[in-house]
């Protein structure tokens, strides 16, 4: 099979997922007082799919060259050095995740870092054993995102970023005892961090303690297992899941695969689960068939940080991880989150449709 093959794939996929957010979020919206603050988001769905259509359209090595990929990366930088101000940041339940004009500079981070980082191996691919240009350079990019990020403060992002970003430097070629110094010395500041923290930390305990804190901390966890766990093999049916009149907040946001589960039991949950295998393997295909050092490690960099989000959301509404408020890629409710992660496929399928096209320009 061909990459474009692939990518057809990949949108077949991404077609199925949005039709099924869709239907949750109308079912969450129709069973809610507030009804359009929890809808389908169609407006959002259209932007979104318009960026990814336009984006597998143009050529994605014109992204690369240049002062391209810098221009992108130190603009999401000045944009999340920004939200952290008072001038320019939302400042909503002791977080600075938006700007007060609308937007989530996160969002665009996630992207500007792949694309940064891409391009940096891409460049450096020789020298990518070389403990300066191999690990220090492309590791203070890494730790400039994930730092604003943290300081949100936006602990999960922060982490799906420092993963992304070691994982792409390993295919790249960085030495390994570079890269698992620097995750020695990272986990050990999280942990220091974490300590500090009374809430996170509850999280954490809560998780090794499930039942005991079914009525405290946990309970968000708890509801989102026991919604899965009442949908049986086919689900309770569309639109008749009970656990989202209150029994799990927020549970069309970061928990919307609980009420999948409820609703449309095993059979949706593996749908959704199948739909990301094939998105995340498809990527992978077209990245290992791609020649271009650029659009290989831009596939790569695209491909984890769906997956590594996606992964790290199920595992949360399975409870399997701490409750990180880290949203479900296409499915969670929230416009800036659909339309990067949108994007991003279409940076992928770009690389799947042009890569071996001769270039012109």
């Amino acid at each position: 099979m061909s990459t474009r093959l692939t990518a057809v794939a990949m949108a077949l996929a991404v077609g199925a997922l949005l039709i099924l957010r869709g239907a949750m979020l109308l079912s969450v919206a129709l069973a809610s007082e507030e009804g359009s603050e929890s809808g389908p988001q169609w407006e959002w769905v259209a932007c979104g799919v318009a960026a990814c259509a336009l984006v597998a359209a143009c050529d994605y090595r014109r992204l690369g060259r240049g002062a391209g990929p810098w221009v992108v990366t130190g603009l999401a930088a000045l944009l999340l050095a920004a939200v952290l101000t008072p001038w320019l940041g939302l400042d909503a339940n002791g977080a600075r995740r938006w700007l007060r004009w609308g937007g989530q500079p996160s969002e665009l981070g996630k992207i500007a870092l792949v694309v940064g980082l891409a391009a940096y191996c891409a460049a450096q691919q020789p020298a990518m054993g070389e403990r300066l240009r191999g690990f220090v350079y492309p590791g203070l990019i890494v730790g400039l995102f994930v730092g604003l990020v943290f300081l949100e403060p936006d602990w999960g992002t922060a982490i799906l970023l420092a993963t992304v970003g070691l994982a792409m430097l390993f295919v790249a070629g960085t030495h390994w005892g570079y890269l698992l110094s620097g995750l020695i010395i990272g986990g050990e500041v999280f942990l220091i961090l974490l300590c500090r923290n009374p809430v996170r930390l509850g999280r954490v305990l809560a998780l090794l303690d499930s039942n005991g804190s079914r009525e405290g901390v946990g309970w968000q966890s708890w509801q989102s297992v026991l919604s899965m766990g009442a949908g049986g093999f086919w689900g309770r049916g569309l639109g008749e899941g009970k656990q989202k009149f209150g029994f799990v907040p927020e549970q069309h946001t970061d928990f919307i695969l609980s009420l999948v589960g409820e609703e449309l039991g095993f059979v949706g949950t593996t749908v959704v689960v199948l739909a990301f295998l094939c998105l995340a393997l498809g990527g992978l295909r077209i990245a290992w068939r791609t020649t271009d050092p650029f659009g290989h490690y831009l596939a790569i960099g695209c491909t984890f940080l769906l997956g590594c989000q996606a992964a790290m959301n199920i595992g949360v509404a399975t409870s399997v991880l701490p409750n990180k408020g880290i949203a479900l890629p296409l499915l969670s409710y929230g416009g800036s989150s659909l339309v990067a992660m949108l994007t991003c496929i279409g940076l992928t399928m770009s690389v799947a449709l042009h890569a071996g096209v001769e270039d012109s320009s």
